[in-house]
């Protein structure tokens, strides 16, 4: 799993199941962000557009684009790995 985001400021990366950013102020305001958000149920039983966990790809790739709208994503996530999708289940 990869992604690169450009955030105004600095590049977050999912690499090595990890967040990392290039600048320290700007993971600390996305940080300071998260602390703020209050998740909003998407669907039941646990869809949440993101919240604080850091240690999950998705979350973390949706909470980049909630809190920095004019972002631009230079690598998309693979989204069949990404949403957990498993092609023996109908949906």
């Amino acid at each position: 799993m990869y992604f690169e985001i450009k955030v105004p400021g600095g590049t977050f990366k999912w690499q090595e199941n990890r967040l990392i950013c290039d600048s320290d102020e700007v993971m600390l305001y996305f940080k300071e962000e998260l602390d703020l958000h209050e998740p909003e149920i998407v669907a039941l039983p646990d869809m949440i557009d993101f919240d604080d966990d850091l240690t999950d790809a998705e979350n973390a790739y949706n909470a980049i684009l909630g809190i920095f709208p004019k972002c631009k994503v230079i690598v998309e996530p693979d989204k069949r790995g990404f949403y957990q999708f498993n092609s023996d289940v109908v949906y």
